[in-house]
């Protein structure tokens, strides 16, 4: 393998060795899953951190363990959670941290996770929660004001908060 060579041994570029160093490896969840041979972000054992089975609540599988035991690079390396795994990672040959080295997914977790969720009792949810609807108005007019200056080169542009569930990110 090319890159176990180059990890091991370095690059020489005029004369120069260079040694590398990964830092970590950013991706989405279908190719973290794919590169780490793991089971997919909506699977029953698809928890990245920590081992435990998910239960389906009756629209996503959860993961309700607080207190579960965290995966190690060691545990993992040896297939410890068989339910988790589909192949043997070919990253394990580059002795990189498969657990630790892979950053989770800040755009779906954040952003179309966390924050979209808040949106949504900021402006649905119970009466305490639940928003003046003149304040929802301005800052959709806000964002519809907005979306004219975002330049094409932007896939998705500003939506008003009524569309929220139907929000992009990039």
């Amino acid at each position: 393998m090319t890159m176990k060579k180059n990890f091991v041994n370095g690059i020489k570029v005029s004369e120069q060795l260079y040694h590398i160093k990964l830092a970590a490896f950013i991706c989405d969840a279908p190719a973290r899953s794919f590169l780490k041979g793991v089971k997919g972000h909506a699977g029953y054992n698809a928890y990245e951190r920590c081992i435990q089975e998910g239960n389906w609540d009756g629209k996503k599988v959860i993961f309700p363990n607080m207190d579960a035991p965290l995966r190690t690079v060691q545990g993992f390396n040896n297939m410890q959670d068989a339910a988790h795994h589909h192949i043997l990672s070919p990253l394990c040959e580059l002795n990189v941290g498969l657990v630790s080295q892979f950053v989770l997914d800040y755009m779906h977790l954040v952003c179309l996770g966390v924050v979209r969720k808040l949106i949504c009792l900021w402006i649905g949810g119970l009466l305490k929660t639940r928003l003046p609807s003149t304040v929802i108005n301005t800052v959709s007019q806000c964002l519809a004001s907005v979306r004219k200056h975002i330049l094409d080169e932007f896939a998705h542009k500003p939506r008003s908060l009524s569309e929220v569930k139907m929000w992009k990110a990039t």
